[in-house]
């Protein structure tokens, strides 16, 4: 099961006019923590995008859909879909602030290469108390959904609270992150394995009519 580790709170409305509108499969790996070249888990994601609402899909080994998020930022809400049961809830949002590291070194450096068909550029943020530094391959494809929605839905997660740090960063998208220790010890590694920019249907966005309110 994909574990979520964040907590909500409400956004300003944008203008999403002239936004990413299409689909975006992803690709997360763990590594353990005694060896840094074995892959201990992966969760595959992903990701629906219109104007102000992104639909976020669980997915399990074999590619079936376990559970989704429809995220709002500009109506300020957030529902979770338990698709097997047929049930949705509305999550609380809180104003609570983000918690950011501190020490934090942020470098945008010169280095590129293309992936996906999108150039990207190198972004580094190392933060030598926590041992960390993580490589981010971003393209400029007016992703301006991205950042908003990190807050919303990871928040408290390392790797995108790192990004966060990063300033100017509208409109980019990570096409590959590189989470490691100091010593180049691989933590993480995120990946877009295809991007598709298309017109979506409404209905992907809606709640399915006949199904059950969880109160719980």
């Amino acid at each position: 099961m994909f574990s979520l580790f964040f907590s909500l709170f409400f956004l300003l409305p944008q203008d999403f006019s002239q936004s990413f509108e299409g689909r975006i499969f992803y690709t997360k790996e763990i590594y353990s923590s005694a060896d840094g070249r074995k892959i201990i888990d992966t969760v595959f994601t992903t990701f629906y995008i219109k104007k102000n609402i992104v639909r976020m899909d669980e997915l399990d080994k074999t590619h079936k859909l376990l559970n989704y998020w429809l995220i709002d930022t500009k109506n300020q809400t957030v529902h979770a879909l338990d698709p097997l049961h047929k049930r949705y809830r509305k999550m609380e949002l809180t104003n609570s602030a983000l918690s950011m590291p501190d020490g934090c070194e942020v470098i945008k450096s010169q280095n590129s290469k293309k992936i996906n068909g999108y150039e990207c550029l190198q972004w580094l943020v190392t933060n030598r108390d926590n041992n960390t530094q993580i490589a981010y391959w971003v393209a400029n494809g007016e992703f301006n959904f991205f950042d908003e929605f990190l807050k919303i839905m990871f928040r408290s997660e390392k790797v995108s609270l790192y990004y966060l740090q990063i300033p100017e960063s509208k409109g980019y998208f990570p096409m590959l992150t590189e989470e490691r220790s100091l010593l180049r010890e691989m933590r993480s590694r995120s990946y877009v394995n295809r991007i598709e920019r298309t017109s979506l249907d409404e209905n992907l966005f809606q709640i399915p009519k006949n199904w059950e309110y969880d109160r719980r």
